[in-house]
């Protein structure tokens, strides 16, 4: 199994390259998930359409957040499941935060790396 950090920086960096999120999209996301909570996260990428794209992107992550690997083909399922425990909600939005922070940062050097060209 990989070490935390490095499955975060490796799902980081696939949800910028596949397109899953920009800049915007990571900036309100970040904000929903710090203000408002985990499950508003997930309504937020589900209002957007993002949350299937998401979810294929991110599932090693997810999979680490829920009981079984199963629990993230539900997602709202998931997200309802994970927010009855206290100690899932911190977890999983410290890893979800630390995976958004993670893909700001892919993102802002892949548009340095291509202003250079």
């Amino acid at each position: 199994m990989k070490n935390l950090e490095s499955l975060i920086a490796e799902t980081s960096y696939r949800l910028v390259e596949k397109g899953v999120v920009d800049k915007n999209t990571i900036d309100k996301l970040l904000r929903v998930l710090v203000n408002d909570g985990l499950y508003a996260f997930w309504v937020y990428m589900k209002s957007k359409g993002i949350d299937q794209k998401f979810k294929q992107g991110a599932k090693e992550v997810l999979n680490l957040l829920g009981k079984e690997k199963a629990d993230t083909e539900n997602l709202e399922k998931f997200f309802k499941e994970v927010t009855k425990d206290i100690d899932k909600i911190f977890f999983a939005r410290q890893v979800l935060e630390k995976l958004l922070i993670y893909a700001r940062y892919h993102l802002k050097a892949k548009e340095n790396e291509a202003s250079k060209q």
